[in-house]
């Protein structure tokens, strides 16, 4: 995921979507929305990029983004 991005994607207003893997189009709503809504269960979401590296298996290129997202534990 490019930092320019990953910068603004749980941002409602900025412009953040892009075309996925199967050449299918977002809309650009689902993060924030999701962030909104686990920010009301007192919950946090963030993001963990992996820059573009070399498999050495298969010489294949690997990147990816990673969504952690954080519960507080029930009392």
């Amino acid at each position: 995921m490019p930092k320019s991005i990953k910068d603004n994607i749980f941002s409602p207003t900025l412009a953040t979507t892009t075309v996925g893997t199967s050449g299918e189009k977002g809309t650009g709503y689902g993060m924030p929305i999701a962030k909104l809504f686990l920010e009301n269960y007192n919950a946090k979401i963030a993001l963990e990029t992996k820059l573009e590296s070399k498999n050495e298996i298969n010489n294949n290129s690997l990147s990816g983004t990673k969504v952690i997202i954080d519960f507080k534990k029930a009392a």
